[in-house]
């Protein structure tokens, strides 16, 4: 295991020049100059508390299922945001039919202090 690793070492290291000693100056990235972005609007679902399962339990399967959420600081658990209330729609159908969970199409509120929140885009429509 060890010659292993010395010999990936040697490999990487080798790698790191033109051969003739000279540094190799990495690729420059040419910047786009940044416009001013617009807070993003969508549509998120708010899920009803659901006393018979435990907050992990279904939580994790969102996380499974990738759908975007949060958890706000009174509690709620906020899916989103969706690009459309279509989507949501959609969305809260499958929370029903899968986690036999209650939800409401609400539309996404974008917090004015937040600045990552305003660069942030609506998840898709998966």
């Amino acid at each position: 295991m060890r010659r292993i690793a010395v010999m990936v070492a040697l490999v990487v290291l080798a790698g790191c020049g033109d051969g003739s000693g000279n540094k190799v100056e990495p690729a420059k990235v040419a910047s786009a100059p940044v416009a001013a972005v617009a807070p993003v609007g969508g549509w998120d679902l708010l899920i009803k508390d659901d006393k018979s399962k435990a907050l992990t339990d279904w939580t994790a399967w969102l996380i499974e299922h990738a759908y975007p959420f949060k958890i706000l600081d009174n509690g709620q658990v906020v899916a989103g945001p969706f690009a459309s209330k279509e989507i949501a729609e959609q969305k809260k159908a499958q929370l029903a039919d899968k986690q036999n969970m209650d939800s409401e199409v609400v539309e996404h509120k974008v917090p004015a202090d937040s600045p990552a929140q305003n660069n942030a885009a609506p998840a898709p429509g998966y």
